[in-house]
């Protein structure tokens, strides 16, 4: 095996394994978010978001089985995602605990973006995954993609409408 087909099986680990920790990481930042939601509109849609992203965590880890991975393994690629999410989770406490609840909201529903455009963007490399030599698993993954990236561009689309939505309302109230 060559240095390159070497890398290349490195890069399809790590973002399958960066997938999965998006999504485990993605139902913790939705439900801390509850906790700030002000809104009932906009908690409706974290809630349906929610649900379908921990959908999402069961068909992420179905990939990194069909990769013949562990998906209990940690590796830097997983961490990297995890740090990020841990910092978004302070981030909606540290908002929580000044008191006011619309700073609170913000900080969490720009956490919930962040998440959703790592999330959204992992789905699309996804596509790149070359499985030419693995019928199975290019079931696996064309299924997994038929499933979730329509859901994943919905979540993005509209958590940034309510981000841009609650920024403008705050930005009014000045």
């Amino acid at each position: 095996m060559t240095t390159d087909q070497l890398r290349g099986i490195r890069a399809v680990q790590d973002l399958v394994y960066q997938l999965y920790e998006t999504e485990l990481v993605g139902v913790q930042v939705y439900r801390a978010a509850f906790e700030a939601v002000n809104h009932a509109k906009v908690q409706e849609e974290w809630q349906r978001y929610l649900t379908e992203t921990e959908q999402h965590v069961e068909v992420a880890r179905s990939i990194v089985v069909a990769l013949g991975l562990d998906p209990d393994r940690d590796i830097p690629a997983r961490n990297f995602v995890r740090r990020i999410g841990q910092a978004l989770l302070a981030n909606i406490r540290e908002a929580l605990s000044s008191g006011d609840r619309s700073a609170a909201e913000l900080a969490a529903a720009e956490a919930i973006v962040y998440m959703e455009t790592k999330d959204h963007f992992n789905w699309e490399l996804l596509r790149c995954v070359p499985t030419q030599q693995a019928a199975d698993l290019a079931k696996v993954i064309d299924q997994a993609i038929h499933d979730v990236e329509p859901q994943e561009a919905r979540h993005l689309y509209y958590t940034r409408a309510s981000l841009r939505e609650l920024w403008s309302g705050a930005l009014r109230a000045t």
